[in-house]
């Protein structure tokens, strides 16, 4: 019975912290994932695939599996 009062005490301070609707225009209640980036390298001279010409940002397709749609993407060597 003395845990009663510490968890109703947890669950108030859960319930009071979380953004509500109208409160969102002034505080970012999204947080968007973190970039992903990575480099393709030649496993003979490690160096990257675009720089020294064996692909373009052309030949790279990004897509969501979940819909099968195009996603944009930003290309920077």
């Amino acid at each position: 019975m003395k845990q009663g009062p510490k968890v109703l005490a947890l669950l108030f301070l859960l319930f009071t912290q979380s953004c509500k609707d109208d409160d969102c225009e002034t505080i970012a209640c999204f947080t968007p994932p973190t970039p992903f980036e990575f480099e393709l390298v030649d496993i003979t001279s490690g160096e990257n695939v675009f720089t020294n010409g064996t692909y373009s940002s052309s030949d790279i397709k990004v897509i969501d599996v979940a819909d099968e749609s195009a996603i944009d993407f930003f290309f920077h060597c």
